[in-house]
């Protein structure tokens, strides 16, 4: 993303940009409230799976808040 597009997902401002171009990719609708991360309608089914990729995307760790859709994360570093 920050190759093609010159979005740094591991600036916690750029977040909302990130965010949006997943949902143009068809992963979801991702919205931060606060300290969590809220994701409606997930492509990716597996609470695990996603959560692992948003660490991954956005250098952070999260905590599981929810265990079916909608998704909750909360942003614990």
């Amino acid at each position: 993303m920050e190759a093609t597009l010159g979005i740094d997902p591991l600036r916690r401002e750029k977040w909302q940009e990130v965010f949006k171009r997943l949902r143009i990719q068809g992963l979801g609708d991702f919205y931060k409230k606060d300290k969590y991360i809220i994701i409606k309608a997930p492509y990716i089914n597996n609470q695990e799976v996603q959560r692992g990729y948003l660490e991954a995307l956005l250098g952070v760790n999260l905590e599981n808040r929810t265990s079916n859709p909608p998704f909750v994360y909360e942003v614990t570093s």
